[in-house]
């Protein structure tokens, strides 16, 4: 991965948290972050959009202020401890 500087993570957090605004009302959005790109096209960090329904996949752009987005899908449950 190459390194961001300190002006990418800035423009990242801010079409992060755009993204957030944009889509968080989403019942199929589970979470917006940053993290390495899960196709590996991106040398740089992408957001990731953490969608439990294929659906929702059409509302995600596939950029942001420049920063690649990706999604995620998964339905996610809170992990059961021993008894």
């Amino acid at each position: 991965m190459s390194t961001a500087d300190r002006a990418w993570w800035a423009t990242a957090r801010a079409a992060r948290d755009r993204l957030e605004a944009s889509l968080i009302h989403d019942p199929n959005v589970r979470m917006i972050s940053i993290g390495l790109d899960p196709q590996g096209q991106s040398k740089l960090p992408v957001l990731l959009v953490h969608v439990r329904d294929i659906g929702a996949a059409s509302s995600v752009p596939t950029e942001i202020d420049g920063i690649t987005v990706r999604v995620v899908y998964g339905d996610y449950q809170p992990e059961q401890g021993e008894p």
